[in-house]
């Protein structure tokens, strides 16, 4: 995931507000390096309640966003069907009522801060559970922790293609 945050921090040079979500990102990266390469570092209760508390700012700025982007007339399915939020036939943006997620800006800077939540909650889970042992760890969240890590780098790559593509 620390690639997947690396990624998402340079394609925010172009942004007007890239500061805040070069920010955003670089956090969770920084942090997934430090559990992969570090792990006496994460098991220090400075950086425990460093990641706890970013995980609190996250829920906030997730929670906010999405209010923002769902008052503003977004919504996460194209209105009146049942278009996958990832169809490019969706049809005229600009003539429709209501813009799915992956339109708009806020859409998707939404998305990527959930993202960013989900993968800091999963690591203060596994911050947690280092003290314990890898034994504590279930074969079933590591492969839940496997299907979340490569799932955000496939989306990409597919978004990538559609956009390409059309």
């Amino acid at each position: 995931m620390g690639i997947f945050f690396i990624l998402a921090t340079i394609v925010q040079h172009n942004d007007p507000d890239w500061y805040l979500w070069g920010t955003v990102y670089i956090i969770p990266a920084i942090m997934s390096f430090i559990q992969a390469f570090g792990p006496s570092i994460a098991a220090h209760y400075v950086y425990q309640a460093f990641i706890r508390s970013c995980g609190f700012l996250y829920s906030l700025l997730v929670l906010i966003h999405g209010f923002y982007f769902l008052s503003n007339g977004g919504t996460f399915m194209a209105s009146g069907s049942s278009v996958p939020l990832i169809d490019p036939s969706v049809g005229d943006i600009e003539n429709r009522e209501s813009l799915t997620i992956l339109e708009t800006e806020e859409g998707k800077e939404f998305l990527g801060s959930l993202i960013a939540l989900i993968w800091i909650i999963i690591s203060i889970y596994l911050t947690t559970t280092s003290t314990v042992g890898d034994s504590a760890i279930s074969r079933r969240f590591k492969l839940l922790i496997f299907v979340f890590t490569i799932s955000p780098l496939t989306l990409w790559f597919i978004l990538y293609l559609l956009e390409s593509n059309s």
